[in-house]
């Protein structure tokens, strides 16, 4: 349980670093008094130096936000059919996993910061995971119900322990499925090698108070590059949740989520080429992105769970697809 404490801390006599905005110094270490500025203290039940982190004890929350239709835009979008099918992998990849899942489906951004602002209230929380999928643009800006809300502002930063205190030291991951511009990608041709070779050259204690960046221990996966499109099938959902729920059904519990998203993005960027009646996003390709401040590892499988998930996702193999296709 994750406890508020508000105490005091003053300078120490420790070397300054310089920020390269201003000239003004920054600290690099502080230390326990019982005068000068306050800092509330929050704790959580990994250690500064684990490798990983605890997700045996609490509640691991997965939220997902569907948006599908788009009624209160001047121009409005296209409803977006094949959502369906996303939302199922993702209940058969992450329920077996232990998850307790909540589906919201076009909500208003009023409702959707409403969501966001109720995990306040959960002190148990081990995991928090998102999935949003709706339509997109440039700058991190997606399409809610009734209008525009950004990525940054509207989520990543309401997750910050400094609004969710609960959330402190626990990992938070967003997957957005949604459109990050107009650009296309038609893709280039490279001639690989049949073979490569290649040439390779103290514990914390639970008393321990360390102060960290409030954008620490998240992870946030974008189905596509800046300023690109981002593809789905009305028929068997998107090219990015659909990969990204079988590479993490088929993986194995060594396997950290931060390991498994090379291989999304490997398996979206080449087995999946789009097929679309307009040819200017005829045969185009799709490339994922990632941002990491994870402070350790996630891994989602215990290794003494049986039962696998696998069953109900794809096969293990990528044929090469030209898959008919809608923008996302």
């Amino acid at each position: 349980m994750l406890n508020s404490i508000t105490k005091k801390w003053t300078k120490s006599n420790k070397p300054r670093d310089s920020t390269d905005a201003s000239p003004i110094s920054t600290l690099t270490d502080l230390e326990y008094s019982e005068s000068s500025s306050e800092f509330e203290i929050l704790s959580c039940k990994s250690s500064i130096h684990d490798d990983a982190y605890n997700l045996e004890y609490g509640e691991k929350r997965l939220l997902i936000f569907n948006q599908t239709k788009f009624p209160c835009y001047d121009t409005c979008p296209n409803d977006r059919e094949g959502v369906e099918q996303d939302t199922q992998a993702i209940k058969d990849t992450f329920n077996p996993l232990g998850f307790f899942i909540q589906e919201h489906e076009n909500l208003t951004v009023a409702q959707i910061k409403h969501e966001l602002l109720s995990l306040s209230s959960m002190d148990n929380l081990s995991c928090l995971m998102i999935f949003i999928s709706t339509h997109g643009e440039e700058n991190d800006v997606l399409l809610a119900f009734d209008k525009t809300f950004n990525l940054r502002k509207d989520i990543m930063e309401e997750l910050s322990p400094k609004k969710i205190p609960s959330l402190a030291g626990k990992p938070k991951v967003v997957f957005v499925q949604a459109c990050q511009g107009s650009k296309k990608d038609k893709g280039i041709l490279i001639k690989y090698r049949k073979s490569n070779i290649h040439e390779v050259d103290g514990h914390g204690s639970a008393r321990q108070i360390h102060k960290m960046s409030t954008h620490v221990d998240f992870l946030l996966v974008k189905s596509s590059y800046h300023g690109y499109f981002s593809f789905r099938s009305n028929t068997s959902g998107s090219w990015f949740i659909q990969t990204v729920c079988n590479e993490i059904g088929k993986s194995s519990p060594t396997d950290d989520l931060l390991s498994i998203m090379p291989r999304v993005i490997q398996n979206v960027s080449l087995n999946y080429t789009s097929c679309h009646e307009d040819p200017a996003i005829d045969q185009c390709k799709q490339t994922p992105m990632l941002e990491v401040t994870l402070l350790r590892k996630i891994y989602l499988k215990s290794l003494d769970i049986v039962e696998s998930s696998e069953a109900n996702l794809n096969s293990d193999e990528y044929p090469l697809t030209e898959c008919k296709c809608i923008l996302s």
